[in-house]
């Protein structure tokens, strides 16, 4: 079983009462190449400075090996998610680091998002990466911002995936904001689940390790539940086991709320 690593009205997306998202009966999704996985000033609607996949990093494709670790301070520090339901640590795909011995690049898949953050709509979250400081990455071509983009969570085949892996034109976030290391910025997303990919940003630590910044949360949006951090593995169930995991039908979708109850779980 393959599980990959979020609510806006998208053009032929059907969104259904319970905040379900499902892809069209007969969408295939694209396989851009390596020229594609920068930002692209063409996309409509899109602003968005972290890279889109390529086709070796859309969740659910046969994985790529990465390189040997060099040590296991050659990686970036986490950054984290601050919500009044608690703290969650990002996933990291694809990243460079210079520094304390260390010089390289990695270009992964999306491992699965481990939990997601029940937020109501106007709190406020907060990126924050512990122990080294995050600006706007200088050296972005073109140049770009640090900024948390949440893009609404499709089912396609099984797969729970941001909506910006199935190509044009679904590269519109429901939220777009430039945001700073350790400052609050507001929830504008209406109810629904999401995945906020943060990018645009460079790291320098203590001690001359420095690197590009980037990550990925899930988000689910929903007034009616209780403000948590909670397990992503019943949303990517929900997905799985959706009467649309063939590519969608007016009967399936993914449920906002991973099947989880609406006291919190």
């Amino acid at each position: 079983m393959r599980l990959p690593g979020v609510a806006l009205a998208l053009l032929a997306f059907p969104i259904l009462a319970c905040g379900k998202i499902y892809a069209p009966a007969d969408f295939e999704r694209p396989r851009p190449g390596r020229d594609e996985t920068t930002r692209s000033e063409n996309s409509p609607g899109v602003a968005v400075d972290a890279p889109r996949p390529s086709s070796g990093e859309i969740p659910g494709d046969t994985p790529v090996e990465p390189e040997p670790e060099a040590g296991e301070g050659c990686r970036p520090p986490p950054l984290v998610l601050e919500s009044v339901g608690g703290e969650q640590a990002g996933v990291i795909a694809s990243f460079c680091i210079s520094g304390r011995g260390c010089a390289r690049c990695i270009d992964g898949i999306l491992p699965p998002i481990e939990s997601f953050t029940v937020a109501h709509p106007g709190d406020e979250l907060t990126i924050a990466m512990p122990g080294a400081r995050v600006t706007a990455n200088p050296r972005c071509v073109p140049a770009c911002e640090f900024a948390a983009s949440a893009w609404p969570a499709i089912c396609f085949e099984g797969q729970l995936l941001p909506s910006y892996t199935l190509g044009a034109p679904y590269y519109t976030a429901a939220q777009r904001t430039v945001i700073a290391q350790d400052q609050p910025w507001a929830l504008t997303a209406a109810p629904g689940l999401y995945f906020v990919q943060v990018g645009g940003g460079e790291f320098v630590a203590p001690g001359g390790l420095s690197g590009e910044a980037g990550g990925m949360f899930g988000l689910l949006v929903d007034p009616g539940r209780e403000r948590a951090v909670v397990d992503s593995a019943p949303f990517y169930a929900a997905c799985l086991a959706s009467p649309s995991s063939d590519g969608g039908s007016d009967s399936g979708g993914v449920e906002a709320d991973g099947g989880l109850a609406s006291d919190g779980g």
